[in-house]
């Protein structure tokens, strides 16, 4: 059967070949479904197959998640209350803007862990790096998404490197407070897709079959955008308590997919506001329709302790200082309180 690509209420962009030509987030294309999305904020995942199945993954047992040691095993990651402490004692001090900083006691990234990977090649280009607050946030929010929804495994790509500074291929990513995270993806049945090497670029019926990055390859295995799951994941990102999100980056078309669906779905209007607001497209960089790039805020910590800013570093034009690797402080010590 051939499919084409719109908006379902089930967390699929497959609709009837009716709209061939162009992806339609219309009520039309959701009230076939609209039973099954009035019953709940957060529909299972539809496609072509009824059931939920599990991701299609090679068998690999999780390293561990945490930055901070835990003696008790459990059988489920998932379901360990212990793993949501994350990297809570590490102290982190991002220096500088975006595009010209640096970092100083970085969180590192495991390479794998509860609802989320570092795949290759990105796991080994030393870019694991990031504040305390975004490494949290990030493990934090993938471990719910994969809680909510059977087989959710995100695929985490770049983000800073140990002390911060230029990194290949960007031109932010200098202070700890961005990721890019390859969106999450499904095959042909409705199975999560599990993460490769790639970056898979979609087209305007939701599909992919080529990457751009991190490098132009033809004929990858075929995928499909997974609106319920990127969306559950940009709903954490701007509903976390603790962490302040201040921009993700995004396609226009993509950001158009997301706050459609999250509309038909009876998402809240303050938070869909809060959605369009914090979804953006980036100037005078082109497409963000392979990937989202998350960009935190600055900590207050961090402002004072190393003059971090949200605004991005103007270029001066000799450029001779702006090559300069820029030096970030420790972080200051936190006065030990006595114990009663």
């Amino acid at each position: 059967m051939r499919f084409s690509w719109g908006i379902l209420a089930t967390g699929c962009l497959l609709v009837t070949s009716a709209h061939a030509d162009k992806l339609a987030p219309k009520a039309s294309a959701v009230s076939r479904a609209s039973s099954t999305a009035a019953s709940s904020n957060a529909p299972s995942l539809g496609a072509p197959s009824a059931a939920s199945p599990t991701p299609r993954a090679p068998s690999q047992a999780l390293e561990s998640s945490t930055l901070t040691s835990a003696s008790t095993e459990v059988s489920d990651p998932l379901s360990d209350p212990l793993s949501d402490r994350f990297a809570d004692d590490h102290d982190s001090v991002s220096c500088g803007s975006t595009n010209r900083g640096a970092l100083s006691d970085a969180a590192v990234m495991p390479v794998e862990g509860p609802g989320f990977i570092m795949a290759e090649p990105w796991r080994s280009r030393e870019t694991r790096y990031g504040t305390h607050e975004l490494v949290n946030l990030i493990q934090r929010s993938a471990k719910k998404v994969a809680r909510l929804h059977k087989g959710s495994k995100l695929s985490v790509a770049d983000m800073s490197l140990e002390s911060g500074g230029p990194i290949a291929m960007h031109r932010s990513h200098q202070n700890g407070r961005d990721v890019d995270l390859v969106y999450y993806a499904m095959d042909a049945e409705g199975a999560p897709f599990y993460p490769d090497s790639h970056m898979a670029y979609y087209t305007r019926r939701g599909m992919a079959n080529y990457a751009q990055s991190p490098a132009f390859i033809k004929n990858i295995p075929e995928r499909y955008f997974d609106l319920k799951r990127n969306w559950a994941l940009v709903n954490e990102f701007i509903s976390d308590p603790d962490v302040d999100v201040e921009r993700i980056f995004v396609s226009p078309r993509i950001k158009r997919w997301l706050l459609a669906y999250a509309k038909e779905v009876g998402t809240d209007e303050e938070l869909l506001k809060k959605a369009a607001r914090i979804l953006h497209a980036p100037r005078a960089v082109k497409g963000h329709n392979d990937h989202m790039h998350v960009r935190i805020a600055c900590s207050a910590d961090d402002i004072e302790q190393g003059r971090c800013r949200n605004e991005s570093a103007s270029r001066p034009k000799s450029g001779v200082r702006w090559h300069r690797h820029m030096t970030c402080p420790r972080p200051a010590l936190k006065p030990v309180l006595p114990q009663i």
